[in-house]
């Protein structure tokens, strides 16, 4: 027995190695992807791609039908079968029991029709096998708009790198979106994707079986699906920036990552110190904290930058340097230096707004022990910040994002969210929020602008959710951008509010507006009347404290005549040329009453 066992392992090791040696050379490797200097798509490239697709579509379907051929020809006998022998009742329940109990909705042609195979012969009945799918609307009209939707990505992809001074060299991303951004993507002179998120996932799926697509992974829940086209089918063209992208004089962008959403390099400006998410290029470095800060002038914003250690600047000789220091030009820009950049005067509100960004997972604690829930942010300092502060655009964003997560920890201060699911929210923030598509930041005073909306939405859902004794979801889900349905009960279905709010304040503004016109429109109409009637203008007691009144003046002229300074002949005249005549006719009256209150103050 002995023998006969190693004998039988000598014939399998036998065979393996001639198995082995007849593997072609090379085998092990993996095919090398092809690189790009600067890719990008083009009209005519993106047509390109999509008849490729429809041609391999065709090749498909062709295929399909040909295996498909005797299963047709098994369905048309069962069709006549049923016609002459109809399902009863009973055999019907008992189909749709023996399906939800052996799972065979989700099986492929071969292994379903076996299982519908042995029922129909247990049972006498006629139900139809399963043919191989074939490619309809996938290629119709999801694939289309799969390939606008990854033009723009590695368009995005382009822009972010150039931006952050980061080459564009390299191997193509992968498609990285999900079935809500393919359902809500417009592109000029192309119709919006009719169909539901389900069945563009259920499209995906076809594409990758066909192989169209290949490599397909899902990312979890709100976080979408990455896939690959075919290189035989995706047609990418190639442009070199020399003048753009000089490798000699390349700046090295450090930051760390997040949560991917179009692109494969999207910015995170928090900070962990436990993970390390690599930089932009997609090497795992850990970031220098004692690296130079130069603004980048192509964004405006200051990032950590590096210049290449082989390749330094070259030194200026001593003559060189002796006319940059006398020149005018110097000498006008030192003298141009602003005082608050000056090295011995403090930047006091920049610098203490800087102090208050925690790191990420620390202020996540915080959030979840309800440290927070009375904060208050310094609207005075982050309103002179966005004027005149001196902070770049990704630090006032981080700052931005921590003041609004301390402010909206009260919403669920009695039933608080972990501090995961608050890291999570930064993440969501950081990478849909305060930054336009193609990941350039917006400026502080726009900043300034949204934050502001984010408190007065915070506002109105505390008040929503007093009313109602309503729990809101965890922080994560209730800050997740796909929400925006009402039913769906996130943060910002409140931008919608907050649009009727400000239209029902700027109706409220012109109807005051309108009211206010009118009436300086009637008191002018009836100081002109006025005029007209009695030759002067006559101002109406109360309305304007610096004008006087015609009894006022009256009253005035008759003190000075008792006491001896006009004569009664010039108060007689002055009354009757200035004056209302009705003050001439009771002149004698007003003499009278004048003289008894001064009769009374004398005594």
């Amino acid at each position: 027995m002995q023998l006969q066992e190693s004998s039988q392992q000598m014939s399998i090791g036998s065979l393996m190695r001639q198995n082995l040696e007849l593997l072609p050379q090379g085998s092990s490797k993996s095919p090398t992807k092809k690189a790009y200097k600067y890719p990008y798509m083009d009209s005519e490239a993106i047509n390109t791609t999509i008849q490729n697709a429809k041609k391999f579509a065709e090749a498909y379907n062709k295929a399909q039908d040909e295996k498909s051929s005797g299963i047709q020809k098994i369905n048309r006998e069962l069709r006549l079968a049923l016609k002459s022998d109809p399902h009863t009742t009973e055999q019907k329940v008992l189909f749709q029991e023996y399906k939800q109990q052996e799972k065979i909705s989700g099986l492929e042609p071969m292994a379903y029709n076996q299982k519908v195979l042995e029922f129909n012969r247990a049972h006498g009945t006629h139900y139809f096998m399963r043919t191989y799918k074939k490619l309809k609307s996938e290629i119709a009209v999801t694939f289309a708009h799969l390939v606008f939707f990854y033009a723009a990505q590695i368009r995005s992809n382009n822009a972010r790198k150039l931006n952050a001074g980061v080459t564009t060299a390299g191997t193509l991303p992968r498609l990285l979106t999900n079935s809500e951004n393919i359902k809500r993507y417009k592109v000029e002179g192309v119709p919006q994707c009719p169909f539901q998120n389900d069945a563009i996932l259920n499209h995906v799926h076809n594409l990758v079986e066909a192989g169209i697509l290949i490599k397909y992974k899902s990312h979890g829940r709100n976080m979408g699906f990455s896939v690959a086209f075919n290189p035989e089918i995706l047609e990418v063209k190639d442009q070199n920036f020399t003048k753009l992208q000089n490798a000699n004089s390349q700046l090295v962008v450090k930051f760390k990552t997040g949560k991917p959403t179009y692109s494969d390099c999207n910015t995170r400006t928090g900070e962990n110190d436990n993970e390390n998410k690599g930089d932009a290029v997609g090497s795992p470095q850990i970031r220098n904290v004692t690296q130079k800060s130069v603004t980048t002038s192509a964004t405006g914003n200051n990032y950590r930058v590096t210049k290449s250690e082989e390749n330094p600047e070259p030194k200026a000789s001593a003559d060189t340097e002796n006319l940059i220091k006398n020149s005018p030009e110097v000498e006008k820009k030192q003298e141009q230096v602003s005082p608050g950049r000056e090295k011995n005067v403090p930047i006091h509100f920049s610098e203490e707004l800087e102090n208050r960004i925690q790191n990420t997972w620390t202020l996540s604690q915080e959030l979840s022990q309800n440290v927070h829930v009375h904060h208050v942010p310094p609207m005075e300092k982050l309103e002179w910040e966005a004027r005149n502060g001196i902070l770049s655009q990704p630090v006032f964003s981080e700052l931005i994002f921590q003041e609004f997560m301390k402010v909206i920890s009260r919403l669920k201060r009695e039933n608080q969210s972990a501090a995961g699911a608050f890291y999570r929210g930064f993440e969501e923030l950081a990478d849909k929020k305060l930054k336009n598509f193609s990941g350039r930041y917006y400026d502080k005073k726009t900043m300034l602008a949204e934050f502001k909306k984010w408190l007065w939405m915070v506002d109105h859902a505390e008040r929503w959710g007093k009313k109602r004794d309503w729990q809101f979801l965890y922080i994560n889900d209730y800050l997740d951008t796909q929400r925006r349905d009402a039913k769906e009960v996130g943060f910002w279905y409140l931008e919608k509010q907050f649009k009727a709010n400000e239209k029902k304040k700027e109706t409220r503004k012109k109807n005051r507006l309108e009211k206010q016109q009118k009436h300086q429109a009637r008191k002018k109409k009836i100081k002109l009347d006025r005029v007209d009637k009695f030759g002067y203008r006559s101002v109406k007691p109360g309305t304007n404290e610096k004008s006087l009144s015609d009894y006022e003046k009256a009253r005035a002229a008759v003190r000075k005549y008792l006491y001896g300074k006009i004569p009664f002949e010039e108060l007689h005249r002055y009354c009757r040329h200035n004056l209302n005549k009705t003050i001439v006719d009771g002149l004698k009256n007003l003499i009278d009453a004048e003289a008894a209150n001064l009769n009374k103050y004398n005594a």
